[in-house]
């Protein structure tokens, strides 16, 4: 299964495409959020370690479109401006999660999309994964974080590029959207004589 990694680039990749003014504060916020709340739904490992339980009941409720849904549309009330598209992509963010851990082989990958209506745990097997299953129960956090930090690294290299290219691809279309109206501004307006031998 991907780590918060991961998660969090495709996230903040995601983040970088919400609504408003491309400053560089009102773009490093959206994808701070994105990238957050697309590592929010491994909070399900949290609960079940907490109670006791394993990384089995990984992908469950939280993986799913409803959640999905929810918490992207109560992210977008958060932000501003508040639009359609703010929604939608902060709805993207958090699905992003589901769909990532559907691509993964493991046995623990997957996500239940269509809970509550279905309990079934997609998983297509596309993504060759790594053996990483931290267990609490047996191990410190340190030990946990340890066995983390080169697969960390690797998703870092592996996916840090997607948010740097949806950086690169927004700052062009600003930049000829902005090149666009300029060169409206400084068209030559016709003075009244031209405007009068025009007719």
């Amino acid at each position: 299964m991907p780590l918060p990694v991961a998660h969090g680039l495709i996230g903040a990749g995601i983040g970088a495409l919400a609504p408003g003014k491309l400053t560089w504060q009102r773009t490093l916020l959206s994808m701070v959020v994105g990238g957050l709340i697309a590592a929010i739904p491994d909070i399900d490992l949290v609960v079940a370690w907490g109670m006791g339980g394993g990384v089995s009941a990984h992908g469950s409720y939280t993986h799913s479109i409803l959640f999905a849904v929810g918490l992207g549309a109560a992210v977008a009330l958060l932000m501003r401006p508040v639009t359609w598209r703010g929604a939608a992509v902060f709805i993207a963010a958090v699905l992003s999660h589901g769909l990532l851990d559907c691509l993964t082989k493991d046995e623990f990958g997957g996500a239940a999309l269509f809970w509550p209506f279905s309990r079934v745990v997609w998983n297509l097997g596309l993504l060759a994964n790594y053996e990483f299953f931290p267990n609490p129960a047996r191990q410190s956090w340190r030990e946990i974080a340890l066995d983390a930090l080169p697969f960390c690294l690797h998703e870092l290299r592996v996916y840090g590029a997607f948010p740097v290219a949806v950086l690169i691809w927004r700052s062009r279309r600003q930049c000829a959207e902005m090149l666009s109206l300029l060169s409206r501004r400084l068209r030559p307006k016709p003075t009244n004589c031209e405007e009068q031998g025009g007719k």
